[in-house]
């Protein structure tokens, strides 16, 4: 209780646009993360933005120890953690019959290493009610007075080395830390009184239903024209998950509101009306509801969870993400303080200078992709995020909503009519642009040198135009699944160069069709060409040979059994409807995966590999060391 008040004062503070740090977080247990057995510790971390900064940010967090040690947790925070506690017990009690099989492992493994008890899900769940329930604001203050002690103190420094003349002496350190309480007051507790939604918004009405019993979905369209995909499920007693999505995004920002555009989800993690993220959270207390708004490069729309009791609270905040939504300067303005700090610093990180070529290489340098500059930042206008996120959630119409989990259709109707069908609509039909946002064609290679440590980075993309439809996906799959294997075997066992080499697979319909294979790995620099022609050795015998049965044998019987397992997850489902909606695919393409899988062979990964790694359109990215 205590770790998670104090982290929610931390974290008010990180929001404000003068906060001393960039991260704060104060905790009490193990040790470094319980590297030494058996030792706890009050332990209190804080990322200064410059070395100027690092005694301020220093000061600034242990101030939050000592005014709880001298002042205390009020009653509303206590009340607000106490209903928060009570609602993760609620659920996973109600859970307790569809516990994972891991969860019971992690228990065993507990009590054979360190003796701990395995109590039943009742009894642990009366046992921590009764516990919070007896708990008063003296029992927890005490406790917290007693954590902040002036003996057995540590002070770590980790600063980039080329600031080491610059960083505080021990001497500034310790009187930094011996001065931190001075001055402090009692919190002052900002909780908001008012609803989440002033007036209930005038209902919609539902205009037509249709139930596809294939796969157990029903759709609703609504007066409005957003429509709403309804699967009710039994996979998890206290679950319900959410998503939405309608076309635009920043793909209709013009060039010169990119920037700004592309910031409007700051707006979306302002909190909403009168309610700031802090303040929010307090409000939510004691519900399992969460909600927000995203907008991406070409959708924009809502998710979110919640218990089936608090449908009602999940509802509210998605009308009110959408209708009134907050604009505060003193979130926004320390978000794009933040990314300054950071933008002016990853020149001097080998990795971000890599990441920054991979990303401009991939986008053929388009100046809508390009990494982010300084000059990008100073352009970013909060007024011009505010407006763009008004906008794009200012039609309803395009919007398609998909529910999965446990409740029942006829009761979501109300809140659907409620809440969705009076959101705003204008009937603008949008559609995303394509920006021609895409990797260059033939054949590129880059090399970035920087640093020092005998590291290098590996990269290796095959990737083309493509035809994207379920057959084609699934020998793409199957292709994958056995190059991995195979790489694995060749450039971690055979040669004995890399430890995890890694082969991904990407795949994208809109805003064109396109694939995108990469072989990646870490090694020395002596092994680089070896391992790379290594590899590539590896894609031309497929290409010569196709995949062994073996490994196809492999991928058949994992996909199937992952798949038995995913028809009975609600994030499975969720992620598939809103996938299949988005593409305008077969709805009921999941019914026929088996056919598809089992229709794999050593001929048709032959021909997918002369297809699709023919490398006729190849990128070599490697991060290398300058010396």
């Amino acid at each position: 209780m205590i770790n998670n008040m104090l982290g929610s004062r931390l974290q008010e503070i990180t929001q404000k646009g003068n906060a001393p740090f960039l991260f704060a977080q104060s905790s009490y247990g193990p040790y470094q993360g319980g590297l030494v057995w058996g030792i706890s510790a009050f332990q209190t971390a804080a990322v200064a933005k410059t070395t100027a900064d690092l005694q301020k940010a220093m000061i600034a967090a242990l101030a939050e120890n000592e005014r709880m040690a001298k002042f205390g947790f009020t009653q509303g925070e206590i009340e607000t953690i106490k209903k928060k506690l009570d609602a993760g017990l609620e659920k996973q009690y109600k859970e307790k019959d569809k516990t994972k099989s891991a969860v019971y492992v992690q228990q065993y493994l507990e009590n054979f290493l360190t003796g701990a008890s395995i109590p039943s899900a009742e009894y642990s769940y009366t046992e921590a009610k009764k516990i919070i329930k007896g708990l008063t604001a003296a029992d927890i203050n005490a406790v917290a007075k007693k954590l902040i002690g002036n003996t057995n103190q540590i002070i770590v420094v980790q600063a980039p080395e080329k600031d080491a003349k610059d960083l505080p002496t021990e001497a500034q350190l310790i009187a930094a830390l011996k001065s931190a309480g001075n001055g402090v007051t009692p919190y002052v507790d900002n909780t908001v009184n008012k609803p989440l939604i002033a007036k209930l918004p005038t209902a919609g009405t539902i205009v037509n239903e249709a139930k596809n019993d294939k796969i157990g979905i029903t759709t609703l369209t609504l007066s409005n024209g957003v429509k709403v995909v309804l699967k009710p499920t039994d996979f998890k007693n206290d679950q319900v998950i959410f998503t939405s999505f309608g076309k635009g995004g920043t793909s209709l920002a013009s060039d010169a509101d990119l920037i700004s555009a592309e910031n409007a989800n700051i707006i979306a993690q302002s909190g909403v009306g009168d309610f700031n993220p802090t303040q929010l959270s307090k409000y939510l207390a004691g519900k399992t509801a969460s909600a927000g708004a995203y907008v991406s490069d070409e959708y924009q729309g809502f998710s979110g969870s919640t218990s089936p009791k608090d449908l009602e609270t999940a509802f509210q905040l998605i009308y009110a993400y959408a209708t009134n939504p907050r604009k505060d300067a003193e979130i926004f303005n320390k978000n794009i303080s933040d990314m300054k700090v950071i933008t002016a610093n990853k020149n001097s990180s080998p990795a971000s200078v890599y990441a920054d070529t991979v990303q401009a290489v991939l986008s053929n340098y388009n100046k809508r992709a390009m990494p982010t500059t300084m000059q990008d930042i100073d352009r970013i206008s909060i007024d011009k995020a505010y407006a763009f996120y008004k906008d794009r959630f200012a039609d309803a119409s395009g919007q398609t909503f998909v529910f999965v989990g446990n409740f029942e259709v006829e009761k979501m109707k109300p809140f659907i009519t409620t809440y969705l069908a009076s959101l705003p609509a204008l009937n603008r039909n949008e559609n995303f642009i394509d920006h021609g946002v895409n990797p260059p064609k033939g054949k590129v290679s880059k090399t970035v040198n920087r640093g020092l440590e005998d590291k290098v980075s590996v990269q290796l993309y095959f990737h083309d135009d493509y035809e994207y439809n379920a057959d084609n996906n699934t020998q793409l799959d199957a292709l994958k699944a056995a190059l991995e294997i195979k790489i694995l075997e060749r450039l971690r066992e055979k040669e004995s160069g890399v430890y995890s080499p890694n082969v991904g697979l990407s795949i994208q319909k809109y805003p064109s069709a396109h694939y995108y294979f990469t072989i990646s790995f870490s090694c020395s620099k002596a092994n680089t060409e070896k391992l790379i022609n290594a590899a590539l050795e590896e894609v031309n015998s497929f290409k010569l040979n196709g995949a062994t049965e073996d490994d196809l044998k492999k991928f058949k019987s994992e996909e199937l059994r992952q798949e038995e397992l995913s028809l009975r997850d609600n994030g499975f489902w969720i992620n598939y409807l809103s996938n299949r909606l988005k593409n305008g695919d077969d709805i009921n393409q999941v019914l026929t995966d088996k056919e598809r899988i089992n229709g794999v062979t050593v001929a048709t990964s032959k021909a997918a590999a002369q297809k699709y790694l023919n490398g006729n359109n190849y990128i070599r990215l490697v991060l290398a060391p300058e010396k």
